[in-house]
C-alpha cells in the first residue's frame, strides 16, 4: 500500500520556482565566463565562488542539510542550476589544453564547499 502525501503548503516543486528559466540562463552565462578563466586558476576558484553563491537558495542549503547530515559544507546550489553551469563551461572549454584543466580541477578540489568540486 501505497500512501501519498501532499506537500505541505507553500512547498513549490522546483521546475515551477519563481525565476527558475532566468537562473537557468544565469548559471548558463557564468559558465561560459568562467571559461574565459580556465588559464588562471585563483581566478577561476574565486569567480566560481562568487558564481555559485549567486545561485544559492538558503532553503535548499537547510534542506541539504536535514537530508544529508555531515554532508559538509556547501552554496546550497540545486541541481539543474549547477549542471547549465558545467554544460556551458564544458562547451566552451573543450578546445581547451587538458592540462590547463587539471589545473583548475586541482585548484577547486581545495575549496571547501561541494559544488566547486
Amino acid at each position: 500500500m501505497t500512501l501519498l502525501v501532499d506537500p505541505p503548503a507553500g512547498a513549490v516543486a522546483a521546475e515551477h520556482e519563481p525565476g527558475r528559466e532566468a537562473r537557468l540562463a544565469r548559471a548558463g552565462a557564468a559558465g561560459l565566463e568562467l571559461a574565459e578563466l580556465v588559464g588562471a586558476p585563483p581566478g577561476f576558484a574565486v569567480r566560481a565562488h562568487a558564481d555559485f553563491a549567486d545561485l544559492a537558495e538558503r532553503e535548499y542549503r537547510i534542506g541539504q542539510k536535514r537530508v544529508a547530515p555531515g554532508i559538509g559544507p556547501t552554496h546550497g546550489v540545486r541541481l539543474p542550476y549547477q549542471a547549465a553551469l558545467r554544460r556551458a563551461l564544458t562547451k566552451d572549454t573543450r578546445h581547451d589544453s587538458p592540462a590547463n584543466l587539471l589545473l583548475v580541477a586541482d585548484r577547486l578540489l581545495r575549496e571547501p564547499e561541494l559544488e566547486a568540486r
